[in-house]
């Protein structure tokens, strides 16, 4: 699925991105039956496997091999800039000062995606 058809698709998901399930919270173990999955940090394992079991609209995940593992199983991938971009698409957030927040976590994006997403507002 390229990039503009998962816009599209979490356009439609919003709002609650319907990936989240009622009992979202609870802790959940999943056995990982796929060499890859086994090799990603344990929350990535179980919101991968989460997000088969119930069949979520798309996955929120940020860490590169966790998002790539995600694709190769076929599941709608987003990150947290584009749950903020979404946002902000629906006047919910102030993606500049989002951006400005995050950076003054440990939350990591290449300056070059930040300015790209910065000049289409």
């Amino acid at each position: 699925m390229k990039n503009s058809e998962r816009r599209r698709h979490l356009k439609r998901c919003a709002p609650g991105l319907r990936a989240v399930h009622n009992g979202w919270r609870s802790r959940r173990k999943f056995p990982s039956r796929i060499s890859k999955l086994s090799e990603l940090h344990e929350g990535e394992r179980d919101a991968i496997a989460l997000v088969q079991q119930i069949r979520a609209d798309a996955l929120i995940i940020d860490e590169r091999r966790g998002r790539q593992e995600a694709e190769s199983r076929g599941l709608v991938v987003i990150g947290t800039l584009g749950v903020l971009v979404t946002a902000q698409e629906r006047d919910l957030t102030n993606l500049v000062e989002a951006i400005d927040r995050l950076r003054q976590t440990n939350f990591h994006a290449s300056p070059k995606l930040l300015s790209l997403i910065l000049e289409r507002l």
